[in-house]
């Protein structure tokens, strides 16, 4: 019975090669940050709105003017001179996607063969007719050329000047106020509110999508419906940020920003915005963006998405923009391995960078961590792999140069068996400077107090080194001879790794004295049970000795290992 469950435990890892079946690369959409560079003359502006016309321009209403976007830097648009020495005070797109301007008592726009009218507002918007709508001041606005008409019963309605306004076809418009917010008629002489609707909703943002009307608060979204303006259903949803600074409504779903990034809201299933995980998965309901990653800060003012597909994000210290990209796996895998090859590459190590100025990659240096054998003991995974595919012999030559770090984990020192977690020239060391160690060479130091995740992580490495990378008896003895020194050390100590000091390592401990101490529902127990045995199984099964796969069944049959590893994860749970 046992020798049957050993069997059906182990038998995976011996396998891998033979069950791995070929996926499929195909296209997905890859989200990608872009830096918009910012000229001088914006050092400090602030920035307070964001069009894209129809030219695919992108333009940004700053305090020092309207700047756009030439190539990947932003800067203040001296394209038209009219506009010289004058002060914008608002900006929007019209129907056509014609941007207009806003000025003191005027609006211009350079589309449409150059059109202007008078007008005295704070905000605008512009109908399907041309007409223009002004808010800020009461009463509420109409222009509609070099005259602008003040309808008096528009107070049936406005109980103070309006903050916002968007236009519905051509003689519609939603009028946001001050704690409310409603739809009114104009057919050129008289207003129409009777039949109309009006609603108390605390919104502080506003804009239109079809017939629906989106409304942004700090308590989230509301979407009523423009003709009646009844409240549309959105289900129950917990958003990212409830808080909401501006909506870009697209067709599929929403862009949504916040005072802490933004967020995709899918709402019809596939798009290059909501891209499954893998095939056969939903794709997510929410996409967020935020943190240094993808903004200068968090604090977005408005959004846009362009005719390609991109988004331009405007937050309170300048432009971003996030591209989606058509890519495979492939692609993207090489993107990335030329950026460790060229950037993350210490003594055969996968090395962290630091940065000494944010976002400066020149002011970068590598430095040493607690993790540089197990991260390149991954990287040397994906070696593996992508040699058991392309038989690349430049592939093969990097495994085996970041092998040779792993190896020397082991060898820059005298305590036979135990791998380092990094090594570095004598002086340089950066991290925990407490747990380092001279190394007999009086050129370097090592650091030791290796933990169980650091030797797992060898173990992998060395599993697919001699499974997919060795060609030949005397490369799998190579990488044999060094698994199984970490293992014979382990067994020399009593199932503990330990230190030059004499003494285990605060995780290193595989004995049963340490192991059946936890509880069954802590997962330690089953954890570790699971790591020594895979280490024995891993040196039995390159070197064929007894030994190892006697010292398993040990711990099986006289000290629970088996039961430890069988245990049902459902019974993992908080322990006192």
């Amino acid at each position: 019975m046992i020798l049957r469950h050993v069997v059906a435990l182990l038998l995976p890892l011996c396998l891998f090669r033979a069950v791995a079946a070929p996926i499929p690369d195909e296209l997905f959409w890859q989200d990608v940050a872009v830096r918009i560079r910012h000229a001088p003359e914006l050092t400090n502006a602030v920035f307070r709105k964001l069009c894209v016309d129809k030219e695919n321009v992108v333009y940004v209403l700053t305090d020092k003017g309207v700047a756009r976007v030439f190539d990947d830097t932003l800067a203040l648009d001296r394209s038209y001179r009219p506009l010289a020495g004058k002060t914008v005070r608002d900006m929007t797109l019209s129907q056509r996607g014609d941007v207009f301007f806003l000025l003191d008592g005027e609006w211009f726009t350079a589309g449409e063969n150059g059109r202007r009218g008078v007008i005295n507002a704070q905000s605008f918007a512009v109908a399907g007719n041309g007409w223009v709508y002004g808010a800020g001041f009461s009463p509420l606005q109409v222009s509609t050329g070099n005259f602008w008409i003040k309808p008096a019963r528009f107070h049936d309605f406005l109980e103070s000047a309006p903050r916002g306004v968007c236009a519905i076809g051509d003689r519609d418009v939603v009028v946001l106020e001050k704690g409310r917010v409603g739809r009114v008629s104009w057919d050129g002489e008289s207003v129409f509110p009777q039949g109309r609707w009006s609603r108390k909703l605390e919104a502080t943002t506003l804009t239109r999508w079809g017939d629906t009307i989106w409304l942004g608060s700090k308590e989230g979204i509301t979407a009523l419906e423009g003709e009646t303006g009844a409240t549309q259903a959105r289900g129950n949803l917990a958003p990212p940020v409830r808080s909401v600074t501006c909506i870009a409504p697209i067709l599929g779903g929403l862009w949504v920003g916040t005072p802490r990034g933004a967020y995709f809201e899918n709402e019809s299933g596939l798009s290059r915005y909501a891209t499954p995980a893998a095939p056969g998965i939903e794709p997510p309901r929410f996409r967020y963006y935020a943190g240094k990653r993808w903004l200068r800060d968090d604090q977005v003012v408005d959004l846009a998405t362009d005719h390609d597909g991109h988004l331009w994000v405007l937050t309170q210290t300048g432009l971003n923009k996030i591209e989606f990209r058509q890519t495979t796996l492939a692609a993207k895998a090489d993107w990335f391995h030329r950026k460790i090859r060229s950037r993350n590459m210490r003594y055969g190590f996968t090395a962290e960078r630091r940065l000494l100025v944010p976002g400066d990659i020149t002011s970068s240096e590598m430095i040493d961590t607690d993790n540089d054998g197990g991260w390149t003991s991954y990287y040397l995974g994906s070696l593996a792999a992508r040699y058991a595919v392309t038989r690349e012999e430049e592939t093969r030559r990097q495994a085996w140069e970041s092998f040779g770090a792993l190896e020397r984990l082991q060898s820059i020192h005298t305590n036979t068996g135990f791998p380092a977690r990094t090594f570095e020239r004598r002086g340089f060391k950066f991290s925990d400077t407490d747990r380092w160690r001279d190394a007999p060479d009086p050129g370097w130091e090592w650091k030791g107090h290796t933990s169980s995740d650091e030797m797992q992580a060898q173990g992998f490495a060395h599993a697919v080194m001699w499974e997919l990378v060795a060609t030949n008896a005397t490369e799998r003895a190579r990488v044999a001879t060094n698994w199984v020194a970490v293992i014979d050390h382990i067994l020399r100590h009593n199932l503990y790794l330990v230190d030059v000091d004499g003494e285990p390592t605060l995780w290193g401990r595989w004995h049963p004295d340490y192991v059946n101490w936890f509880p069954p529902s802590i997962h330690d127990r089953r954890l570790n049970s699971a790591e020594i045995t895979a280490g024995l199984q891993l040196a039995y099964r390159m070197t064929g000795n007894e030994a190892y796969r006697a010292k398993a069944y040990e711990l099986f049959e006289q000290h629970g290992y088996l039961t430890n590893l069988l245990s049902s994860m459902k019974l993992i749970a908080p322990t006192k």
